[in-house]
């Protein structure tokens, strides 16, 4: 996503994850080079996003660094707990909405300031087909996802009066490694394809909104 960012123009790009993000950097640089875009301010965070002190102190890094922020995407999110209820490990089962419920809730709370600052104002949380489904063996995941779609509505009643936009996007059934990966699907459904129809479409929104 912050590769069809850079192809785009972005002069600001910052990025959070708990893993090595050189690699990235270096696609960003690369991705706007190739689109003949000057090359963007980044900045790569060591981030958990289900940890409060690492979301505050990425927040306070972006606000040393650029001042102020025009979008948040908050994309952190994974399906751990396979298992039906009674067959859980609550521990595991409770992980589940800890990454993807309570990580978007710190994002916000973290960088809605920041965005109140920017132009346009634009929080967007990755969200999922999971959210409007009941799976088995999926309740942890599924019911996270429901409430963040809940917790995007509920900031947008209480911060759209201050010019912020909250939405959420649906990427589609990605094959990702949490679902079993892409063996055996057709070329036309890799994972690549779909991530970056997804992007696009976001620049997409984004330019609407300007």
């Amino acid at each position: 996503m912050a590769i069809s960012f850079a192809n785009a123009g972005a002069s600001y790009i910052a990025a959070g994850a708990r893993s090595d993000l050189t690699k990235l950097g270096q696609d960003i640089e690369a991705a706007a080079a190739s689109a003949n875009r000057p090359k963007p301010k980044l900045l790569l965070l060591k981030l958990d996003v289900t940890d409060q002190q690492s979301v505050q102190e990425a927040a306070d890094s972006v606000r040393r660094e650029f001042g102020k922020m025009d979008i948040v995407i908050s994309n952190a999110g994974g399906l751990t707990n396979k298992a039906t209820v009674t067959e859980s490990d609550p521990e595991v089962w409770w992980g589940d909405y800890i990454l993807n419920l309570k990580g978007p809730f710190l994002i916000s709370r973290a960088f809605i300031p920041l965005l109140l600052e920017g132009e346009m104002k634009t929080l967007v949380f990755n969200a999922s087909a999971g959210a409007h489904l009941a799976m088995p063996g999926a309740s942890a995941y599924q019911g996270a996802k429901a409430a963040t779609l809940r917790l995007c509505a509920h900031i947008d009643a209480e911060y759209s009066e201050k010019g912020l936009i909250t939405f959420c996007v649906h990427p589609g059934n990605v094959p990702t490694d949490a679902v079993g990966g892409i063996d055996g699907l057709p070329d036309h459904l890799k994972p690549g394809k779909i991530r970056a129809v997804r992007a696009k479409m976001l620049i997409f929104i984004f330019r609407t909104l300007t």
